[in-house]
């Protein structure tokens, strides 16, 4: 067999030569994956036959479950394959169901270091924010990803993971370990615990191409028992974990998800990281490529759902520690959906078609509760990534989870929810957003994630942007639970919480955004209020300061065991992190304890947030030329909480917005500083 494998003069090898049957029945994964392993130590191409379906399934070889690794380039076009996970079970099959079926491997493994004289060095030497040059001894360009395991990052607040994520970031160095100016040092490190080295010297671009992928779904319910849910996350998708790989023309749709009915009966399905991944890697690029967004499950019988709604996000493409993440032309298989109100079938659907809704769009089906919620959940989040591009693109969800820097939806990019959190300069140009819902937060073009804090440190532009929003209630009936909450720029909540990090509200600047009625598809009238910002507490204005007036919220930690719950940080400069007055036992182990726990005994600020510098509008004359937008902000003059941090020297301009600049013009002179003052006759603010 192996004397006639790889020896043509295209160098290529085909599944069907190691066995693989191709006929949608059997099994091929094991065929695959000797294909793959011959593949990568003999330099070929590997190939699949047009026409024929490979269904991957059990990923145990020799006793031990594998991911088919890949590291030449691959041409599926034309071939079919199943992932068929229909009867793998959460509660049993981890060992299978936590490996991505294949994993685009770099040729050449990265370099820790993590010997301490070495690591301290490059800290003395600067690794903060204003670091331009790092030395750790490449010989060439590289990427390194650093960590401080010392300082935790993204304290998410709430239902996820309280105590965050040690500090880390992608980096690119060229030659002589220069940082690349589009990735930044971003965090400030007195500390590394280790750093990553990649070689990118020699690295040879990988291309995969073409292929339709099929998930059959978990049909096992993730409901175990006594009630109890477990929510682990299946992979079994492509994770990249090279540099410089391109997959193109890859399509990928999920049957087998349980539908409303089933839902109704208690049913719920596992949830997914996503079918597209990638991971430690540079330059990834995905073109022409099918997402097909997953289900949201909810299991109303036992109110034990979260995240929106759902048991757990469950998405079609995620990336982590990737910078350069680039999404051409790539769309969502099922963006637009109809659903029926008789059978409560769910059908994708093309735009345009009779009674469709984005597939983010909550639904009113009856699930015991009678609450809407959303159908799908969405499409892709990221962590801790880089420069990331949506380029004429369809997606129902670009959610920055642990912090981003740098983003694009550009060039007739379609999309639902802008989730963020990070900083840098996020772009969106020439494309189309449709909100979720009517209800506060659904409603907002620009959802600034307040379990990260609402913070964006940078500036988020938009550019000839078509708004489809809410203009009223329910548009699917009367809702005694939510009510319309109006049309909005940014939704923004503060919580007394510590992040890890100082937040920021972003620098907002929009130029010729227009809104439409999102169900007529009509555009809004002339002088429609817009509220610039959703505040998520009346004591919004005070967020800045030291002293916010509220209480602050602690995640239940007790590292050096006395019995006390920790302050996250060092809150009185004595070097030591100290404690609260909450008995550690009285709230571990409690439902309250998901959500943080509130000190009543202090009104100190765990999270001080720096005001933008500016906000800009410009080009406000409404669809077609239709007429321009009232934009609202909260006039906080004659508060008297400037502290002369943030605000200007005169009292009267106070609040969080003391020191903000509200530009109305094209010239560099026409704005307002603060909100006291009359409101410019030509300003599309209005103060109040």
């Amino acid at each position: 067999m192996e004397k006639l494998l790889c020896v043509n003069e295209k160098r290529m090898v085909n599944y069907d030569d190691f066995g693989a049957v191709g006929d949608g029945v059997a099994d091929d994964f094991a065929a695959v994956y000797k294909a793959h392993v011959y593949a990568n130590e003999n330099g070929c191409t590997v190939t699949a036959t047009a026409g024929k379906t490979y269904r991957l399934h059990n990923s145990v070889i020799g006793g031990v479950a594998v991911t088919i690794p890949i590291k030449t380039d691959v041409l599926w076009t034309g071939a079919n394959f199943i992932i068929d996970d229909s009867t793998l079970s959460v509660h049993t099959d981890a060992e299978i169901y936590s490996l991505y079926v294949f994993t685009v491997m770099p040729d050449e493994a990265p370099t820790r270091i993590t010997d301490r004289t070495v690591l301290q060095e490059i800290v003395d030497a600067g690794l903060n924010r204003n670091t331009a040059k790092i030395n750790v001894g490449c010989d060439g360009p590289c990427m390194i990803i650093t960590y401080n395991d010392a300082h935790k990052v993204f304290r998410r607040r709430g239902y996820g993971s309280y105590m965050g994520k040690p500090m880390q970031e992608v980096i690119l160095l060229d030659k002589d370990g220069n940082v690349d100016e589009n990735t930044p040092v971003i965090f400030d490190y007195n500390n590394l615990s280790c750093v990553d080295v990649y070689s990118l010297k020699n690295v040879r671009p990988l291309t995969i191409e073409g292929g339709v992928f099929t998930t059959l779904a978990s049909r096992i319910n993730i409901i175990g028992e006594n009630r109890k849910i477990k929510t682990s996350y299946f992979n079994r998708g492509i994770d990249v974990t090279r540099s410089f790989t391109t997959m193109r023309n890859v399509e990928h749709y999920v049957e087998g998800e349980f539908d409303l009915n089933e839902q109704n009966r208690g049913m719920v399905g596992a949830i997914y990281h996503g079918f597209f991944s990638a991971h430690n890697a540079t330059n990834v690029t995905y073109e022409n490529c099918v997402f097909t967004a997953r289900r949201c499950y909810k299991d109303a019988s036992t109110r034990a759902a979260s995240n929106g709604g759902g048991v757990g996000g469950t998405y079609s493409h995620n990336a982590w520690n990737v910078s350069n993440l680039l999404y051409k032309d790539c769309r969502q298989s099922n963006f637009w959906i109809t659903v029926d109100p008789d059978t409560l079938k769910i059908t994708a659907v093309p735009e345009g078609t009779k009674g469709a809704i984005s597939s983010m769009t909550f639904y009113p089906f009856s699930i015991l509760d009678k609450k809407p919620y959303q159908m799908y959940w969405g499409s892709g989040g990221t962590n801790f990534c880089k420069n990331v591009v949506f380029d004429h693109s369809t997606f129902s969800r670009f959610d920055a989870h642990s912090g981003m820097w740098g983003g694009k939806i550009i060039n007739g990019s379609t999309f639902n929810t802008l989730a963020l959190t990070g900083g840098g300069r996020m772009e969106i140009s020439d494309s189309r957003w449709f909100a979720e819902y009517y209800k506060a937060g659904n409603n907002a073009l620009i959802t600034l994630r307040s379990d990260y804090g609402s913070t964006w440190e940078g500036e988020v532009v938009a550019n000839n942007v078509k708004c489809y929003v809410f203009t009223g209630d329910d548009p699917f009936g009367p809702n005694p639970f939510h009510k319309w909450a109006g049309i909005q720029i940014v939704s923004h909540a503060y919580q007394n919480w510590y992040y890890g990090y100082t937040c920021h509200f972003p620098n907002i600047e929009l130029n010729n955004v227009d809104f439409y009625d999102i169900m007529t598809m009509q555009p809004v009238p002339a002088g429609t209020r817009i509220e610039t910002v959703s505040w998520g507490q009346e004591n919004s204005t005070q967020m800045h300061l030291h002293d916010s007036h509220t209480h602050p919220y602690f995640s239940v930690e007790d590292k050096d065991g006395d019995g006390y719950i920790d302050y996250p940080f060092d809150h009185d400069g004595d070097g030591i992190v100290g404690n609260t007055n909450l008995r550690f036992e009285d709230w571990f182990g409690t439902t309250r304890y998901k959500h943080g726990i509130l000190d009543e005994s202090t009104l100190l600020n765990l999270n001080p947030v720096s005001p933008p510098r500016y906000l800009k509008i410009t080009a406000n004359d409404g669809a077609d030329g239709s007429g321009g937008y009232k934009y609202i902000i909260q006039n906080t003059s004659g508060l008297g909480i400037s502290n002369g941090t943030y605000h200007g020297i005169e009292e009267n301009m106070g609040g969080f917005f003391g020191s903000t600049k509200f530009y109305y013009g094209t010239g560099e002179d026409d704005y307002q500083l603060g909100t006291s003052g009359d409101n410019m006759p030509d300003s599309p603010f209005s103060f109040e």
